[in-house]
């Protein structure tokens, strides 16, 4: 009687990538895991290059204030310090500047807050919610669901989010 060349327990064929629980996974499907300014994109309710300039923006804001939201933090001095020697100081101003500039060409234009809010503190917009019942509203009864009594509002919304990232592209043209 011969032995086989394989020997020991066969191996085990895994997933390449973990995908998470399955509770996970449903949450990524409906699109509950991703940011505001990533599925304006995903949907179309923006252009790339206004994608972009959004995360320039928030890239800028936490370099001025820090993170929006809550982080942990290395109280051990040195490990504070060493991370704010990374920037020399002119490289800082200008990007200071540049963060000045933004912020106050959207504020003259009073478009600030509703980009500011998409972009850096990830607020969901009324356009963003709606958009899959407004397309279900078409259907209902009267002819206008209740809901969306405020439809002008909403659409407005969306025309200053496009209008602000425009005003950042413009500023911040990639080469």
């Amino acid at each position: 009687m011969g032995f086989s060349s394989k020997r020991g327990r066969p191996k085990l064929v895994r997933e390449k990538s973990d995908k998470g629980t399955k509770e996970f996974q449903k949450k990524k499907a409906r699109g509950v895991t991703s940011e505001p300014l990533d599925l304006c994109l995903k949907k179309g309710f923006i252009t790339p290059d206004q994608h972009w300039a959004g995360l320039h923006l928030r890239w800028l804001y936490t370099l001025h204030f820090g993170v929006p939201t809550v982080s942990s933090v290395d109280l051990d001095v040195r490990g504070r310090s060493s991370s704010v020697d990374k920037y020399d100081d002119e490289w800082r101003a200008k990007r200071e500047l540049e963060y000045g500039r933004a912020v106050f060409s959207l504020s003259k234009t009073r478009l600030k807050n509703v980009v500011m809010d998409l972009c850096v503190y990830n607020k969901f917009p009324k356009f963003l919610i709606l958009a899959n019942d407004f397309e279900k509203s078409r259907n209902y009864k009267n002819g206008v669901n209740p809901k969306f009594a405020n439809v002008k509002n909403i659409v407005r919304e969306k025309g200053d989010v496009q209008r602000g990232l425009d005003m950042l592209v413009k500023m911040w043209v990639r080469a």
